[in-house]
């Protein structure tokens, strides 16, 4: 059975790490039938519960228990799903919105600009690779949102960090994000994506504002490479 791997180790109230990768694994791939079934067991409700009790994403956990407990069945959830992030992130056209950074942070909006060139050197610094089966440019919002979480777990273990979790939250993330969510709404994707990256945005702005305001200057400014890559290499 394919299930959600994130519903069994939920934390109350919600943690920056556990979030980010859960809304990653749901950007990179729509949730099937059995990843949605997890959300009806007691691990999946307290997750639903969690997102629920939390201002940002409250409307997040009221959209997933609406798909879940669905009178149709899960069957037409999930495809429901599919169908949005598949308009809204894969097949192209005017009415896709990529979740890319070079896309909205480069001159012309296109792939692999310097956005990708900067996440590609984090990641090196940061001793982590993508996943084989992810074939993604480097500045794919879930790739940074894994990033960003083992930033932030990098961080609260004590460890060493090419920049601060929450100086890349501000320079990679947010600098963009709240476009693509933006042109979610406008473009209609209202199943669950749009609120989804709307919810993501304003956790992110509440976990992380205090270690943001303790860092001076932060916008407009370069990622402070270290240029020196870690010794291991971990997948996302």
């Amino acid at each position: 059975m394919d299930t959600d791997p994130h519903v069994a180790a939920v934390p109350t109230p919600l943690e920056a790490t556990f979030v980010c990768r859960w809304a990653a694994s749901l950007l990179l791939v729509p949730p099937c039938t059995d990843a949605l079934a997890t959300y009806a067991t007691p691990e999946g409700k307290t997750l639903l519960a969690a997102l629920r009790a939390d201002p940002a994403l409250a409307q997040t956990g009221e959209a997933l228990s609406a798909l879940t407990e669905a009178p149709d069945g899960l069957e037409i959830a999930a495809s429901r799903l599919a169908a949005e992030h598949s308009r809204a992130f894969l097949v192209g056209g005017p009415q896709a919105v990529p979740p890319y950074a070079s896309v909205w942070r480069s001159e012309k909006g296109l792939l692999w600009q310097e956005p990708a060139r900067q996440m590609a050197r984090l990641l090196r610094e940061t001793g982590l690779v993508i996943d084989t089966g992810t074939p993604e440019p480097p500045d794919h919002l879930a790739i940074q949102l894994n990033l960003l979480a083992a930033l932030l777990e990098r961080e609260a273990e004590g460890g060493e960090t090419p920049l601060p979790a929450a100086e890349f939250a501000h320079e990679h993330v947010m600098s963009w994000a709240p476009d693509l969510a933006t042109a979610l709404r406008r473009r209609g994707y209202t199943v669950f994506y749009g609120g989804l990256i709307e919810g993501l945005i304003g956790f992110l702005r509440h976990n992380l504002a205090n270690q943001t305001e303790h860092q001076p200057g932060l916008a407009g400014r370069e990622p402070a490479l270290t240029g020196k890559p870690a010794t291991t290499n971990a997948t996302i």
